[in-house]
């Protein structure tokens, strides 16, 4: 057990390698990230690039974590037009504007305060002209949604039919398609340079319903995957809309991180 313990930490050294040249404090944000020893919150931490965001618990360090240190998400040098769906309090979006300075980002988020958190990190990072925020969440289609009011933000997602809970909150929702059309208009594009797509199970319900057709607007995705459903059935249609996969970093069965590009 302890040597499975030594190992898993050894995995994480070019993440720590890369806080430590990206960050002004990286010991504080390691130490919150493996959780050892007391850290308080909220923590602001503030990357060499410029940015700073205001994270108010270990959900949100390893939400930052992810995107800034394990680089989960890869972006070509090119990219001008980006879509995050999914955009939770604004990390990957702010990286994106941060190391591209052409690139425009349309950050999709649909719980309300969350949306709150992610305009007000692109406000402290004065990125209003570049940073747009739709609140809304994607679905199969077009209809006013669920999700749980409680929980970890970057891990709530839209309620099934039958779902029960508590407390909930309703969000306006919209398809995959309509997303995709609505953004090339906005950017005044023909193609999305990189989408990245982090909508918690809602994955297979929002690509499934959209035709092959409507995803050839996109040149490179980024796919968290969820298990709620095989992952078998969403890689074949993209792939069939002439996505090729570039590789797929399998965290457990369809469950992963899977990287397309249009060749």
């Amino acid at each position: 057990m302890r040597s499975m313990k030594s190992l898993a930490y050894l995995k994480r050294l070019p993440e720590v390698w890369r806080c430590v040249r990206q960050t002004y404090r990286p010991l504080a944000v390691t130490s919150r990230y493996l959780q050892v020893g007391t850290n308080g919150y909220p923590f602001s931490l503030r990357l060499r690039s410029g940015i700073t965001l205001v994270l108010n618990d270990f959900h949100d360090v390893v939400t930052a974590w992810v995107v800034f240190f394990r680089n989960e998400y890869e972006i070509s040098q090119d990219v001008m037009t980006v879509v995050d769906l999914g955009a939770n309090i604004g990390c990957f979006s702010l990286r994106v504007a941060s190391e591209f300075p052409m690139a425009r980002v349309i950050a999709v988020e649909p719980f309300p305060a969350t949306v709150d958190r992610l305009a007000g990190h692109v406000r402290l990072n004065a990125l209003q002209e570049r940073i747009h925020i739709w609140r809304l969440a994607v679905a199969g289609g077009s209809s006013q949604r669920r999700m749980p009011a409680a929980g970890p933000g970057p891990s709530r997602g839209l309620l099934a039919a039958g779902d029960e809970f508590r407390n909930t909150v309703s969000v306006s929702a919209i398809s995959l398609s309509e997303v995709l059309s609505k953004a090339c208009t906005a950017f005044g594009t023909q193609t999305i340079d990189f989408l990245k797509m982090d909508i918690e199970g809602a994955e297979h319900e929002a690509v499934l319903a959209t035709p092959p057709s409507a995803l050839k607007v996109i040149r490179r995705l980024g796919l968290e995957y969820h298990p709620n459903q095989p992952k078998t059935k969403l890689f074949n249609l993209l792939t069939n809309s002439g996505l090729c996969m570039e590789h797929d970093r399998v965290i457990g069965p369809d469950v992963g991180i899977a990287h397309f590009r249009r060749m």
